[in-house]
């Protein structure tokens, strides 16, 4: 087995620098090349800006996918004038199928900072960034057509072809033709998409378990839990599903309502949000946080209810005795205890130990057998208290004797990514490398990582217009959050979400996951070259494109029968 896989990569090697070197565009006996219109293929991983040199790709590239998956690839043009319009047509086999998109650019105006948050917040630069900023990054896929194009200098448009489980394994030729309306002169690139005949295993014990924190319908406005609510909730939910999210926070304005300060479980509205997850593929169900800081986010002692209870009074364990028992009994009756997992406080710190315990045993009591999940900002002091431990990437790799302890003793164990960790810490923010999304699927693959969790999905704000670069959020007149941070997607029109380059990248590193969960099982000892290939930890990994499609190359063959 080494000997063939030193043999794949080496070929994979060749056929991928053969795919990313730019050479003379072929022309067919119909194509005249043009002096001023340039034209070429990236892959989607590579980071794009609006100053790009649109000749700087290749004429050619190559998509290595398994079956019932998505292969995708990026074009880009650009005309000496804004005047000049071209036309761009696809052909060959699976041309019609093809999803096509115009790639839309966002300004970056501040960097990530070397520990996380901003650069002007934190006061360290940060070299581990894809570029200084101000910039604009091609970032937002925004559904098109081919066809006609004009009023702009430079383009960029992202293909995608969706390739079904019983697909036959071979090479899928596409052929780009970009026609400049003003001459005869043309351009053709050439995409072929590698099917390998390989399917990667669908489950809860394949997948890597994956949340996004959501806003949800209406993001940024007055939450109505109409009709449009629930409508929109059932396609955002397959959007999210179909990039491989399939855990789901449960809103607390979903599960209760509250009249003169009592809360009450709502059957109805729970009911038809537990349905459309269901029916849209999701594992667990993540119940809203049930507590709060007292003041501050530093503060000491922490509060339940919409009356702010203290934690340790007798009002308080009342309070969760009613409130989450009757939670519990809607759950049992539908048999969902296996599949709830409740947030008591996000980021609880040692400070908040104490009054995080006493909840804990108080919820334990309401209800029975449910798993406590958290974003966990301390360790020791949490022991007993916390079921399944979600550490930011940087201090789980700093502290895995801790969770391997925990993971021994019967607990879980995740990841999170949020405005922290920066530098080159795996993270999917605004400039850093789409590969960094790729990788927590590979790390939490090589580490055994049971689930990951990114709070920041499509938390824009009203009045927010984060397509001409309101990306940052200030936080007390002073807390800056990195661009990206709080959302990996853009609202559309009419409540449709917009994919972007690092929600795709996304996607792809979870399919990895379930790759290589296959690999593993299979032979390990190839399992960990393939891993070698491009991975080593959390922040230390490759960061060129090439590296990583030769290594996905030979994890596919190593799989293929």
């Amino acid at each position: 087995m080494k000997f063939r896989l030193s043999f794949l990569v080496l070929a994979g090697f060749l056929l991928t620098s053969c795919a990313t070197r730019s050479v003379n565009h072929p022309f067919g006996d119909d194509i005249e090349p043009s002096a001023g219109m340039q034209t070429s293929l990236f892959d989607p991983l590579a980071s794009l800006y609006t100053d790009t040199s649109a000749s700087s790709g290749t004429p050619r590239f190559v998509t290595d996918v398994p079956k019932n998956s998505t292969g995708g690839v990026v074009v880009m043009v650009s005309v000496p004038e804004a005047s000049v319009s071209f036309k761009l047509t696809l052909e060959g086999p699976e041309a019609e199928r093809i999803d096509f998109y115009r790639l839309r650019s966002v300004p970056v105006n501040q960097n990530t900072g070397y520990f996380g948050m901003t650069e002007g917040h934190i006061g360290f630069d940060n070299r581990h960034i894809v570029r200084h900023a101000p910039f604009s990054i091609f970032e937002i896929l925004e559904p098109s057509v081919p066809g006609r194009f004009v009023g702009e200098t430079v383009y960029a448009f992202y293909l995608k072809l969706r390739i079904g489980a019983d697909a036959e394994p071979g090479v899928i030729e596409t052929s780009i033709v970009i026609r400049s309306e003003d001459s005869d002169a043309a351009e053709r690139l050439s995409w072929n998409l590698a099917v390998h005949d390989v399917i990667p295993a669908f489950g809860p014990d394949s997948e890597l378990l994956n949340t996004n924190w959501f806003n949800g319908p209406h993001s940024g406005f007055e939450k109505k839990l109409d009709e449009d609510y629930w409508r929109l909730l059932d396609e955002q939910t397959a959007f999210r599903r179909d990039g491989g999210q399939n855990v789901t926070w449960v809103p607390d304005a979903v599960m209760f309502d509250t009249l003169e300060g009592v809360r009450t479980v709502n059957r109805e509205r729970l009911g038809r949000f537990i349905d459309i997850a269901d029916r849209n593929g999701m594992y667990l169900f993540e119940g809203y946080m049930m507590a709060k800081r007292a003041k501050s986010f530093q503060s000491r002692d922490l509060v339940v209810g919409p009356a702010r209870l203290p934690a340790g009074s007798p009002e308080a364990a009342e309070y969760i005795s009613d409130t989450y028992g009757a939670l519990y009994e809607y759950l049992a009756e539908r048999n969902l205890q296996a599949r709830w997992v409740q947030h008591i406080l996000d980021e609880p710190q040692a400070k908040q130990a104490a009054g995080y315990r006493w909840i804990a045993a108080e919820l334990r009591k309401a209800m029975p057998g449910i798993r406590i999940i958290e974003a966990t900002k301390t360790r020791k002091p949490l022991v007993g208290s916390v079921d399944i431990w979600n550490p930011l990437i940087n201090d789980f790799q700093r502290n895995r004797n801790f969770f391997q302890e925990r993971r021994d003793d019967g607990d879980e164990v995740w990841i999170y990514t949020a405005m922290v960790p920066g530098g080159p810490w795996l993270n999917r923010l605004m400039d850093q490398e789409r590969l960094r999304s790729v990788y927590i699927g590979w790390g939490a693959s090589k580490f055994d990582v049971g689930g990951y969790l990114r709070w920041g999905f499509d938390q824009w704000r009203r009045n927010q217009d984060i397509r001409q670069g309101d990306l940052s959020t200030t936080w007390s007149g002073r807390l800056q959050l990195p661009q990206g941070d709080e959302f990996v997607v853009f609202p559309g029109p009419d409540g449709q979400l917009l994919s972007t380059t690092r929600w795709e990248a996304g996607r792809l590193g979870l399919e990895d996951y379930r790759l290589l969960t296959m690999l593993k099982a299979k032979d390990e000892n190839t399992y960990n070259e393939v891993i070698a290939m491009c991975f080593t930890d959390f922040k230390t990994y490759q960061t060129d494109p090439r590296v990583y499609r030769n290594a996905r190359r030979a994890l596919l063959e190593s799989l293929t029968p």
